[in-house]
């Protein structure tokens, strides 16, 4: 057993992990039977699962996910016609690695923020990468605020290695002040950053949504070429679950 002198030294670095595994090993003959190099070795392991566990902890509180229970083993494959080996690429992390993006397509209900917050869960979070969540319409909302700083703002949604854009042009009212924000977001989010969008709409009607002006053009451009489309089908998943 270590000394009160030691945990305190321990404490005090920020360490006090390691005071717990080591009480948790005394006594015990599965640990009084190892050498010096497998305790020391148990004890580095261990240590690495605790601080990880409060990265991921600390990572999906940040995230703030619509849906941060969100995970690709509680998705419904059955009658929706989901491309299973796409999605299960996806959650190995390598579109975040390529930095390419994804777009989740599909009708109101379809299961489109499930299917982002859980790639997003074990593609991103539970990989290390620092995530966050965002509806457009809140995002607009957020710009048109008379105190709005407009570049802090663009660096926030900027910096994260993932970010989430929930209902993706589903504001009606988009002004070109909001076009050119998004022009600025997404060049700086481009070939750096990936991003993982929520929409109703096919990539070939962004266009009309933008009002086919040509800095919309230049936003969808930086988005499309780079990015994984995931069909998630058409079938209402809220009115399914709740016929089950």
């Amino acid at each position: 057993m270590i000394s009160s002198s030691a945990k305190q030294q321990l404490i005090k670095m920020k360490l006090s992990e390691i005071t717990d595994i080591l009480e948790q090993q005394d006594g015990i003959l599965e640990y009084t039977g190892m050498s010096f190099d497998e305790r020391i070795e148990y004890l580095i392991n261990s240590l690495y699962e605790i601080k990880h566990e409060k990265t991921i902890i600390g990572l999906r509180r940040r995230a703030r996910l619509k849906m941060p229970d969100a995970c690709i083993n509680d998705i419904i494959w059955e009658k929706r016609g989901l491309d299973k080996s796409k999605i299960l690429n996806l959650a190995t992390g390598n579109f975040i690695l390529s930095q390419n993006n994804v777009i989740c397509m599909g009708p109101t209900g379809a299961g489109k923020t499930f299917m982002a917050c859980a790639i997003a869960n074990d593609a991103a979070i539970n990989q290390g990468f620092v995530t966050k969540y965002i509806r457009m319409p809140d995002l607009l909302s957020e710009l048109h605020q008379p105190e709005a700083n407009k570049n802090k703002i663009r660096k926030r949604y900027a910096a994260p290695e993932v970010l989430v854009m929930d209902e993706w042009l589903t504001s009606e009212d988009i002004l070109n002040e909001d076009i050119s924000f998004l022009l600025d977001l997404m060049e700086d989010r481009s070939d750096y950053k990936s991003t993982v969008f929520c929409t109703l709409y096919p990539c070939s009607q962004w266009n009309d949504k933008l009002k086919r002006r040509v800095i919309g053009q230049s936003v969808i451009d930086r988005i499309v070429h780079s990015s994984v489309i995931v069909d998630c089908g058409t079938i209402n998943m809220r009115a399914a679950k709740r016929k089950r």
